[in-house]
């Protein structure tokens, strides 16, 4: 018998007896007493993102979301959406030279579950035109649906389709680093600026 067969035959004469995988808390002690919204919000601003909410009595959400990226982004020339904003927007394809996505000056991406916990917003890439889309654009704008925020990660995880998912990110803003002299700098690398509107 060759020695890497017998030490096979060894390996699986002492595997030890299956185990039945560990179950993990779901953290939920706080059920009910966190108003995922307001936690959100309140953790977004402290990591330097904004958060503006659909006022009540507004009837028409896209024009109001379209008043408010003219008024927040007036200088945006470049603007990429998944969205239909009914305003000017640039196409953007999984093809698109590299050339152009550098150009990108606003992207508004719509987000699909928004984690109160640490303002984190998942992003599949059914709803990027192209992967780079969220990380090169200068400004990051996502919108969400009331209904979809949740408390925690663990809640998260579980909302996500496990099949046919090729990519997607959690993405919390805007990027920033300490690294230089211990001076934090927003917008070091990825969107200068991260916005979320709720709707």
């Amino acid at each position: 018998m060759l020695s890497r067969q017998k030490i096979l035959g060894q390996i699986r004469a002492n595997k030890p007896p299956e185990l039945p995988s560990p179950i993990v808390p779901f953290f939920n002690e706080n059920e009910g007493k966190i108003n995922a919204v307001e936690k959100f919000g309140e953790v977004l601003r402290f990591v330097g993102g904004s958060f503006y909410e659909l006022p009540a009595g507004e009837t028409n959400p896209n024009a109001w979301l379209v008043r408010e990226l003219k008024r927040l982004f007036p200088a945006a020339k470049s603007v990429v959406s998944s969205l239909s904003l009914g305003m000017e927007t640039q196409t953007i394809t999984p093809e698109t030279d590299t050339s152009v996505l550098e150009g990108i000056d606003l992207a508004v991406l719509y987000g699909e579950i928004a984690v109160a916990e640490n303002a984190a917003i998942w992003l599949p890439e059914a709803q990027m035109p192209h992967r780079a889309v969220p990380f090169i654009t200068q400004y990051l704008v996502l919108v969400v649906k009331k209904e979809s925020f949740v408390r925690n990660m663990h809640e998260a995880y579980q909302l996500i389709p496990k099949q046919n998912q090729t990519y997607g990110v959690f993405i919390s803003g805007p990027s920033k680093t300490a690294d230089i002299e211990q001076s934090l700098v927003i917008g070091a690398h990825g969107a200068r600026g991260l916005t979320v509107f709720v709707v």
